[in-house]
């Protein structure tokens, strides 16, 4: 008789967890059993019952908070928006197509904020929304208030999302690959063509610019406090095509072949340069907190 009672009970349990809606998880309701009922509104009407809290079938209580009215717990709103997840519990809704600034930001005058209450059964939702596209958004009041717990309309496909995962991913590899042979092309030099060389040299790490343009570089770099790290974030590599001007003890000076520009660096050794010879100059800039310019490595391109 009682495993007679338990296959029952086990039973009913099992045919009403299968005839309620998904939406039912999400409702606040003192009848979990009963099947919620639904009312198409317009996105204006929405915006507008959201900013006056007054959404249709829904009160605000003392906290500022909207419940449901006597009667509207099992109440479900559907409109028609373009969206644009925010993080796991927030999705904006809105009219128009989405845009989103520098930092993700959404840029919409007319879209709205609403809690997310399905998460868990949109896997990767930021990934999968198209923007031009519109949606069908089921709106309920669940524990925080309005919110989505159900999204109609053509999301990307989970396998869609593998595929373009995938295709990143080689293409990733395939760049970062070409990268690391660019720069092992960059690090096979010959030590003789060098007039100074510091040990454990690595010509990939400097990056190629003008002399004048790295002069703009630095005039924006941050300026450290003369710590041991600040020294790691306030320091630049450069390689630069130069001209020699002259040296004086260990300050050298360098300009642009045009002449527009020229620096004085700070050097450890004689440079075996002759005044106007070009060069491939390896630097090093260095705000911490005093600017200065070292040189590392020289590789005439001319000789005198």
């Amino acid at each position: 008789m009682k495993i007679r009672t338990w296959i029952l009970l086990v039973s009913t349990v099992v045919f009403l967890s299968c005839t309620s809606s998904p939406e039912s998880r999400y409702l606040d309701s003192r009848e979990d059993s009963a099947e919620p009922s639904y009312q198409e509104i317009t996105f204006l009407s929405f915006r507008f019952a959201m900013q006056d809290r007054a959404l249709p079938g829904f009160t605000t209580d003392s906290s500022g908070t909207m419940v449901n009215r006597e009667g509207f717990d099992r109440q479900i709103y559907i409109t028609e928006a373009y969206i644009n997840r925010a993080d796991s519990h927030v999705i904006f809704m809105a009219p128009t197509p989405i845009t989103t600034g520098a930092y993700g930001q959404v840029e919409n005058r007319d879209a709205i904020r609403v809690h997310f209450y399905a998460p868990d059964d949109y896997p990767r939702l930021r990934d999968r929304i198209r923007s031009e596209e519109r949606y069908l958004v089921h709106i309920a009041n669940g524990r925080f208030g309005p919110g989505v717990v159900r999204i109609e309309g053509d999301l990307v496909s989970m396998d869609e999302l593998a595929a373009i995962d995938e295709k990143v991913r080689i293409e990733r590899e395939a760049e970062q690959a070409a990268q690391r042979e660019m720069a092992a092309a960059r690090d096979a030099y010959d030590p003789d063509d060098f007039t100074l060389l510091p040990e454990r040299f690595q010509p990939s790490q400097y990056e190629e610019v003008d002399l004048f343009d790295a002069a703009v570089i630095v005039g924006r770099m941050p300026r450290g406090g003369g710590g041991i790290l600040d020294e790691l974030f306030a320091s630049r590599r450069f390689v630069s095509d130069v001209v020699f001007v002259n040296q004086r003890g260990t300050n050298i000076v360098f300009e642009t072949s045009d002449g527009v520009a020229s620096q004085v660096m700070e050097i450890g050794s004689r440079s075996g340069l002759e005044v106007g010879q070009e060069v491939r100059l390896y630097y090093v800039v260095t705000k911490n907190p005093l600017t200065l310019w070292r040189v590392d490595a020289i590789q005439p391109l001319t000789t005198r």
